[in-house]
């Protein structure tokens, strides 16, 4: 471990060799190290040769967005940490699906409603434990289903404070019973049903200490489901507020802190910034930076002798697909034994484009393809979060969804190319990318 730190650059390692009580926030562009913190600091925390009374109290707890996500950790961490058994990576819809008793699916959250991810949803779940806490026999703890039913009849007893219209209207178009709740499968109440689910729940195996990675993607109402998590130790807590993808999540690392009860004696969120990037080239970072305000361009980056991205210009559309495949081969070639990704908003498209080119998809992962001992992954940008590439292609921007005054989703994943990044369009590219 002692050498597996002296890699490390300074800024990073102080963060990670944190006290395991100290919460700490990381604010970062990407490409700052906010994942290689993630990882080595659950290595750090169970590390054999920290003292005993040092180590965290149960196992350390990693969170992050997705399957992919997931799979990318835990094989680092494994390395750092050989037969480790004292620690766990996990998805944060996974966990969720498991608190809500949903088959797994590993599909990112997406809120079709702002009511679907409103902090209120967890006051008002809170009012039906209560109720069902009256209700339930003496010596016994309500079910998921007491809870539930309570929550539905909410509108018709309403708490203390009354009921909101909007609410009432939300809770009568819900299914009737949690049995087809789960049947049904709708993800815009997966954070409800984790939160009931956790309220119900016995015992929980308390983590030593939290940490969840691309935290800027995480809805208020599972924020309080991570808080009903209970925690031995402290939190630390990773994301970039600029590549939100939702205006359902937070907007400020302080609403978080507060939320989780980390804030100071003066109400500060233990907030630190990171601007100092590591693995995409400047070029790469000043090309995309260009989405961002003007305020938060400012990002130092160690490796200044990178390519200018490529814009490709598909003259039909027709030619779109055709010629982001040709882009990727290409890339290919020009990172070697590199990792090479097409991100786009339809997959579809793009993997039909690889079948007619001969490439055929891995039977271990669903997202890579495979030909004559070369790979390319196909993600939708949902899934990219957290990962990079050697190399990647974006493909039409214009068709990436945006925030209110942000474009989060384009901007995580332009920059998740470390060498070489390809934009292939055939719509007009977005304001702020035309200066180029």
């Amino acid at each position: 471990m002692a050498t597996v730190l002296a890699t490390l650059q300074p800024d990073q390692y102080d963060l990670i060799t944190k006290p395991v009580g100290e919460s700490q926030i990381l604010q970062g562009h990407p490409g700052t190290g906010k994942t290689i913190i993630a990882a080595h600091r659950t290595a750090y925390l169970l590390n054999s040769e920290l003292d005993r009374d040092l180590r965290p109290k149960g196992h350390v707890l990693l969170l992050g967005p997705t399957e992919e996500y997931v799979q990318h950790v835990r094989g680092a961490i494994a390395k750092l940490l050989p037969g480790s058994r004292h620690y766990s990576v996990m998805s944060i819809p996974t966990l969720l699906e498991r608190l809500a008793g949903l088959p797994e699916s590993g599909t990112p959250t997406h809120a079709i409603d702002y009511l679907d991810a409103d902090s209120e949803l967890a006051e008002l779940a809170d009012h039906a434990v209560a109720r069902a806490r009256k209700f339930a026999r003496r010596g016994t703890r309500p079910t998921t289903d007491d809870i539930y039913a309570e929550f539905q009849y909410l509108p018709s007893e309403p708490p203390p404070g009354g009921l909101k219209a909007e609410w009432k209207a939300y809770i009568r178009q819900m299914p009737e019973t949690l049995a087809e709740a789960r049947r049904l499968r709708v993800r815009a109440y997966r954070g409800l049903l984790a939160y009931i689910g956790i309220r119900a729940a016995d015992s929980l195996r308390l983590p030593g200490h939290v940490i969840v990675d691309e935290a800027q993607d995480i809805h208020p109402i599972e924020w309080h489901v991570l808080g009903r998590l209970g925690n031995l130790g402290g939190w630390t807590i990773l994301g970039d507020l600029n590549q939100r993808r939702t205006d359902y999540t937070y907007a400020s690392w302080q609403s978080v802190s507060d939320l989780l009860g980390l804030s100071d004696d003066e109400g500060s969120a233990p907030v630190q910034m990171l601007d100092r990037g590591y693995r995409s080239t400047a070029q790469i970072m000043r090309f995309a930076n260009q989405l961002l305000p003007r305020t938060e361009r400012a990002l130092s980056s160690l490796q200044m002798d990178g390519t200018t991205p490529t814009i490709t210009r598909a003259h039909a559309q027709s030619m779109l697909i055709p010629k982001a495949v040709e882009e990727a081969e290409t890339l290919l070639t020009r990172t070697g034994a590199g990792t090479v990704a097409v991100i786009t908003m339809e997959e579809r498209p793009v993997e039909a484009r690889l079948v007619a080119k001969g490439w055929q998809r891995s039977r271990a992962e669903g997202s890579v393809w495979e030909r004559d001992g070369q790979t390319i992954r196909v993600l939708p940008p949902a899934r990219a979060r957290g990962l990079e590439f050697d190399g990647v292609v974006v493909v039409e921007p214009s068709a990436f969804p945006e925030n209110v005054g942000r474009q989060g989703v384009l901007y995580t994943a332009l920059t998740r190319a470390n060498r070489f990044l390809t934009v292939v369009h055939h719509q007009a590219m977005p304001n702020s990318l035309r200066t180029r």
